[in-house]
C-alpha cells in the first residue's frame, strides 16, 4: 500500500508539471520544466520497481502499465532544449488518464 501512495505522489506531481507547461512564456522557463520532467524518469525507474514487487492485482498490473506508457513516452525526448508541442501533449494525456484512473480506484 505504501508504494501505492508513493505512485499517487509522483503522479500528481507529474500532472501538475505538465499541466503548468502552458503557463510558462519564456522558452528559457519552458527548457527549465521539460528538463526536470525528463529528470522524473530516474525517479519513474525506481518507483516501477518497487509496483512490480506489488503486481498481484489488476489493479496494481493496470498501474504499471500506464507508468510503462509514460515511462515510453519520457523515453521519446532524447534533447529537453527542443521538445515539441506534441511530445508534451501526449505526455500529459498519458499522466491525465492515469491520474483519472487512480482516482476512480480503478482500471481505465
Amino acid at each position: 500500500a505504501e508504494v501505492l501512495v508513493l505512485a499517487g505522489g509522483w503522479i500528481e506531481g507529474m500532472y501538475l508539471t505538465t499541466q503548468s507547461v502552458g503557463t510558462l512564456s519564456t522558452v528559457t522557463g519552458k527548457v527549465a520544466l521539460y528538463h526536470a520532467l525528463t529528470d522524473q524518469g530516474k525517479y519513474l525507474d525506481k518507483l516501477l520497481t518497487l509496483m512490480d514487487a506489488i503486481n498481484d492485482s489488476p489493479y496494481c498490473r493496470s498501474i504499471s502499465t500506464s507508468l510503462r506508457d509514460i515511462r515510453a513516452a519520457l523515453n521519446t525526448i532524447k534533447d529537453p532544449s527542443s521538445v515539441s508541442d506534441e511530445t508534451i501533449k501526449n505526455l500529459a494525456g498519458k499522466v491525465n488518464s492515469l491520474r483519472i484512473q487512480v482516482v476512480k480506484g480503478g482500471t481505465a
